[in-house]
């Protein structure tokens, strides 16, 4: 049986902020940043950058405790992140803000040393900012989640 993720048709899918899936309290985010089949890819070096600095800006935000995981699609085309115990507004405020806080802001890399990191050397700070710029402008004037193609 397909699970959720693969009955979504791909090629009408564009970019944007969806719901994967809920599961009681817990909301699986599907953060789509570039269209499938249309869009070039996020490669490897934006992803990891993304990844290291979008989760470590959630976990360490004012709903941090509230994120349970957040990382790269193997299709790289987006981010999955899950959140417990919050409703949709305060779900999509979080994105939101941490989004702009990441195409705003100037900070370090987080994880960029090789003790803290598995491949410490593919990093990009101006990647990450230039993902999360592109991302933040789709997202900053929305207020409720997209709805995946029928």
């Amino acid at each position: 049986m397909k699970i959720a993720s693969f009955r979504v048709d791909h090629n009408k899918l564009e970019k944007g902020v969806y719901v994967s899936r809920r599961d009681g309290d817990t909301v699986t985010l599907d953060l789509r940043m570039a269209k499938p089949y249309v869009d070039p890819l996020l490669d490897n070096s934006t992803l990891h950058s993304l990844e290291h600095t979008l989760a470590t800006a959630l976990r360490n935000g004012k709903r941090g405790a509230n994120v349970v995981y957040c990382g790269p699609m193997g299709c790289q085309t987006g981010f999955y992140c899950v959140f417990f115990g919050l409703n949709d507004a305060e779900i999509f405020d979080c994105v939101r803000d941490t989004f702009r806080f990441l195409a705003t802001q100037s900070y370090p890399m987080p994880g960029a040393a090789r003790a803290e990191c598995g491949n410490a050397l593919n990093l990009s700070l101006d990647k990450a900012v230039a993902a999360a710029k592109a991302y933040y402008a789709l997202i900053e004037d929305k207020t409720e989640f997209d709805k995946y193609p029928e």
